[in-house]
């Protein structure tokens, strides 16, 4: 397969294709409402949740009543697309970027955007820090016949940030499962 040409890294031809992921990311909420005893937040821009270079335009936060279980901040850009903040430290971008280059499909999004909310409900999220020899931040995910896993290596600065966070994640770093609504 031929690579893409280079000027298609610079080129958003089509953005209003991923504008399917916000009436999914809103359904998906309604149905967590709906399941799961967590208390929603809906506000303007990030909330002081989400940092991000795009421009978000809303945010809905969910938050389990149970506090060992992951928070799942919601935010829709005006790209238009979706970025998710998970329990303490997890970032995603859907798209991650949108270019022609990268030539996203938003089927594969929604799919994406579905299993990450998913596995966050199901406590499939371990976050953790190591310290020996050097810092990292370790994120796994674990789904219904997939995972996903991240480990990066932190400055000193970094760690005490993440550290500070208000939010942590439990002991052992795995999160519980959203607690179902009676």
């Amino acid at each position: 397969m031929d690579s893409p040409p280079p000027d298609a890294y610079d080129r958003v031809t089509n953005p209003e294709r991923f504008a399917v992921l916000h009436p999914a990311a809103r359904a998906m909420v309604e149905d967590l409402e709906r399941r799961f005893d967590v208390q929603v937040e809906r506000g303007e821009g990030g909330g002081g949740y989400i940092k991000t270079g795009a421009t978000l335009t809303e945010y809905i936060r969910l938050v389990p009543t149970d506090p060992a279980a992951a928070p799942l901040v919601i935010g829709f850009t005006n790209f238009p697309g979706i970025f998710l903040r998970v329990g303490a430290w997890a970032e995603m971008a859907l798209p991650a970027c949108g270019c022609d280059a990268c030539n996203d499909d938003p089927a594969d999004l929604l799919e994406k955007l579905d299993e990450y909310v998913a596995a966050t409900a199901a406590g499939a999220l371990t976050e953790r820090i190591t310290v020996a020899p050097d810092p990292w931040l370790e994120t796994q995910w674990e789904g219904d016949g997939w995972s996903s896993g991240n480990r990066g290596s932190l400055s000193h600065d970094a760690l005490r940030e993440l550290r500070d966070h208000p939010i942590q994640p439990p002991p052992g770093g795995r999160w519980n499962p959203w607690p179902l609504r009676t």
